[in-house]
């Protein structure tokens, strides 16, 4: 028992403040024209960067930006020429301090004659950048890479559209999906069932070394607005074989019936075997926030703040990014109406499994927010994007540090858990109305969940297995049969 207290007392916790508390500022920089960002990636002390040019020339540079909290400027870590009017960096993945990958989309022209995608490998922690995997030449223009993430060191995936039979513009569009089991030296198609034929897959979350899930649509142009469907697959081998959790249609109040291809659903984040989210909009005045509590087979609405009723116009949003089952946030930007595309911002957080959200950034005018990353650790996270002009990135850095819970947490001198045993779901009780973080830990140790308790009393889910719940002075074990 001595072993474990130690064991507590030296975890390194990671820990978000209350509601209302947070603070984001635009980072000063020294970006070369501020080409906009579209992808960010925290690692260690280091944040990664990647932009998108639109200098509609034939012969452009792209180039990528890595910040060290050592010497606090941006600088650019790796430039490339090719012939095209646009390139974007997404899709940032780091396996450590030096390994990383990204996918480059290449547009042919103004307007999007053709697209070229890339996978890129780094050795040295984005210094230099090599190539490991390219599409045939100018594809049909939505087709690409949407999602690229690694099970483990070797073992990675990446998803998106292209033509069912690989033609160079083919309008019969499919999901597609290759993984690499050498560390993303050499990448492979897998053979998908036909139920992935004339859809797109635009997110993918890696839950643990075996297990993934993607979000789809439908992109065929022959099925109308209406009939138009998301849907959620899941892999267990790595994505070598896929099956359907989940189907349905999008939601159509606010969707203009004349503008099917603005139907989004860009990602997707799943925290345990049970608990996932995804986000998508549909064009004009909604975006929507859906949340899974069985593993992704049944999907229900979560009410959000950034819509047309709260006096807010609405910001498509483009991540969500959740760090346990109640902690997460969700960014957004570059809203279209069927009037045409503005650039906005919002970014929202939750303490509480998405009951309550707390609005960190919204600007109507601002902005765009397309992707951000936060590091639990520090407490600190980035949210990149740009405005519409096409040299005007933006980089904002957030954080909450503004409230000590851990002062609070020192007053709390006693709190209950029952029923406990329990079969699963408990309620805590404290002798304090104050705000404080509640830490679930394992018997070996492992922090398995963290939340801030709003008022004194929480309901926790849980697994089978033992526990000891850390709050305020007081440890208590839980058992959970």
């Amino acid at each position: 028992m001595k072993y474990l207290f130690l064991v507590i007392g030296v975890l390194i916790i990671s820990s978000l403040s209350a509601l209302g508390q947070w603070s984001i500022n635009e980072e000063a920089t020294n970006i070369p024209n501020k080409y906009n960002c579209v992808s960010v990636k925290m690692v260690g002390d280091d944040v990664h960067v990647g932009s998108v040019c639109y200098p509609h020339v034939d012969s452009i540079d792209f180039e990528m930006y890595s910040y060290g909290a050592s010497n606090n400027l941006w600088e650019t870590s790796h430039t490339v020429s090719q012939t095209s009017s646009y390139m974007y960096m997404r899709n940032l993945k780091f396996l450590n301090n030096s390994t990383g990958f990204a996918t480059l989309t290449q547009i042919k022209g103004y307007g999007g004659s053709g697209t070229r995608h890339t996978i890129i490998k780094t050795t040295d922690g984005g210094i230099t950048w090599s190539k490991k995997f390219q599409t045939p030449t100018f594809i049909s223009g939505f087709a690409g890479v949407h999602g690229l993430d690694f099970f483990d060191n070797n073992h990675g995936i990446a998803v998106g559209i292209m033509p069912l039979n690989d033609d160079l513009f083919g309008d019969d569009p499919s999901a597609r999906i290759w993984t690499t089991q050498d560390g993303g030296e050499n990448w492979a198609k897998v053979t998908l069932p036909t139920s992935m034929d004339y859809k797109g897959i635009f997110g993918i979350d890696i839950l643990n070394d075996t297990t993934a899930f993607v979000i789809m649509r439908d992109v065929d142009v022959n099925i109308p607005h209406s009939a138009k469907k998301f849907y959620v697959y899941k892999t267990s081998d790595r994505g070598q074989t896929w099956s359907q959790l989940y189907a349905d249609l999008f939601p159509l109040e606010y969707a203009p019936t004349t503008v099917a291809y603005n139907l989004e659903v860009p990602d997707i984040d799943f925290t345990s075997e049970n608990n996932g989210w995804i986000i998508f909009n549909t064009s004009l005045l909604q975006s929507y926030i859906y949340k899974t509590t069985d593993g992704g087979t049944s999907w229900t609405e979560v009410d959000h703040p950034i819509k047309e009723s709260n006096g807010l116009q609405d910001i498509d949003f483009q991540e969500v990014h959740f760090i346990n089952d109640d902690e997460g946030f969700i960014v957004g930007g570059n809203h279209c109406t069927d009037q045409g595309c503005f650039r906005g911002s919002s970014l929202i957080y939750t303490s509480n499994g998405g009951l309550d959200w707390d609005v960190i950034r919204y600007e109507p005018n601002g902005p765009s927010l397309i992707a951000m990353d936060y590091d639990p650790l520090s407490k600190i996270g980035y949210a990149v994007g740009g405005t519409i002009s096409s040299t005007n990135g933006a980089i904002f850095k957030f954080e909450n540090p503004s409230l000590n819970l851990e002062e609070v947490n020192n007053e709390i001198d006693e709190f209950i858990v029952y029923p406990n045993p329990s079969s699963g779901t408990v309620v805590m009780v404290a002798n304090s109305t104050k705000n404080a973080f509640l830490r679930v830990i394992q018997l070996d140790g492992k922090l398995v969940k963290e939340k801030v308790i709003i008022g004194g009393e929480a309901q926790v889910d849980l697994e089978s297995g033992v526990y000891f719940f850390q709050y305020g002075t007081q440890t208590k074990k839980v058992i959970i049969n």
